[in-house]
């Protein structure tokens, strides 16, 4: 198992888990699409296997719609 910190809370996750998965979680509190992570300070796209402890937060696309 692997802690995962996301927004000062610290989850668990089997050690091989993607941040894809992790996201697909944390869906459903975000109004756009998760489209990256950033890792432990660094930009990480969403294939990324975590084998370790880390901090992450996530990117989200923006749609301004037709101008």
């Amino acid at each position: 198992m692997i802690d995962v910190e996301i927004s000062n809370v610290v989850y668990e996750y089997e050690d091989g888990t993607t941040l894809y998965e992790i996201a697909k979680d944390f869906g459903d509190y975000y109004e756009n699409d998760i489209i990256l992570a950033v890792c432990n300070g660094k930009l990480c796209e969403l294939s990324k296997v975590l084998i370790d402890n880390c901090k992450v937060s996530f990117i989200k696309s923006y749609w301004y719609g037709m101008l």
